[in-house]
């Protein structure tokens, strides 16, 4: 069943950081970078998302909320497979990432903020997972 999010419930407007833009990326393809020194704890964005069936786009999807499998339940939630928007799948994998994502379960969003001061023109990066995470995709490079 899809579910779905009443528009009085959505917020009236998401926001993303004015000091980050997509660029190419020395990791992987494209990646997210600072226009700017960025502050520790900053909010990146708070982007949206959609539910995909099980096994589509399997390397861009996301669980819902964070944490778990998609057959347990997180903080009382059934975690969903879901596909999210803004630079969400542009964020490349570092061991030791300056950003990571939570979920805001009450607002059905994903934010991503910093776990360190980042620096003008650096890379914003996330941490993709543990080794499981990388055989389950044999095709994607680990930096």
């Amino acid at each position: 069943m899809r579910k779905c999010l009443c528009i009085d419930q959505m917020k009236t407007k998401l926001y993303r950081h004015p000091n980050i833009e997509v660029r190419k990326s020395h990791i992987h393809g494209y990646g997210v970078f600072a226009t700017d020194d960025i502050e520790s704890d900053t909010i990146l964005e708070e982007v949206p998302f959609i539910n995909i069936p099980q096994g589509v786009a399997h390397d861009y999807a996301f669980l819902f909320p964070r944490g778990g499998t998609p057959t347990e339940e997180t903080v009382g939630v059934k975690n969903e497979i879901v596909l999210v928007f803004g630079y969400a799948s542009l964020y490349n994998h570092t061991d030791f990432p300056n950003a990571s994502w939570k979920t805001d379960v009450s607002n059905r969003l994903f934010v991503f903020f910093t776990k360190t001061h980042i620096k003008k023109d650096e890379e914003i990066t996330v941490y993709y997972g543990p080794d499981s995470y990388w055989a389950e995709h044999p095709h994607v490079n680990k930096q």
